[in-house]
C-alpha cells in the first residue's frame, strides 16, 4: 500500500521540482551523483558540500567533485586510503586550487573520523 504524504511533503517536493524546472540541474546531477541512501552516494554529496562551501566558484567544486570521484575516491575508505597528494592532485585537476591543500587535509580527517566512530564504507 502507497505511504501518504502529509501536506508539508507534497509543497516540498513541488517546490523542489519547480525550482529544477526553472533552473536546471542540479548540483548533484552536474557532479554525476545519483542520490541514494547508500555509502558511496551520501559520502560523494558530502564531499561535494564541503566543496561548495569554499569562496570558489561552484563550477570549479562540481568539477572537483566529479575529479576526486574519477580519481577513486567514492567512499570514506577510499578517501581515507588515498593519500594527501592524491587528493590534492585530484582537486587540482578540477581547477580547485585556492583551497586544494587545506581540503586535502580536510577530507582525510573527515573519512578516517566517520571510519573511526561509524565504520563507515
Amino acid at each position: 500500500m502507497p505511504q501518504r504524504r502529509s501536506a508539508r511533503q507534497v509543497n516540498r517536493s513541488d517546490t523542489a521540482a519547480r525550482l529544477v524546472s526553472r533552473h536546471g540541474t542540479t548540483w548533484c546531477e552536474e557532479a554525476g551523483i545519483r542520490l541514494a541512501d547508500k555509502p558511496s552516494p551520501l559520502w560523494r554529496l558530502f564531499v561535494l558540500s564541503l566543496l561548495l562551501s569554499a569562496r570558489i566558484s561552484s563550477d570549479i567544486a562540481v568539477a572537483a567533485a566529479r575529479e576526486l570521484s574519477k580519481a577513486g575516491m567514492r567512499t570514506p575508505h577510499a578517501t581515507a586510503q588515498a593519500t594527501w597528494q592524491q587528493r590534492v592532485d585530484a582537486l587540482g585537476r578540477g581547477h580547485y586550487r585556492r583551497y586544494d591543500e587545506r581540503t586535502s587535509t580536510q577530507l582525510g580527517e573527515a573519512a578516517q573520523q566517520l571510519l573511526d566512530e561509524d565504520r563507515g564504507t
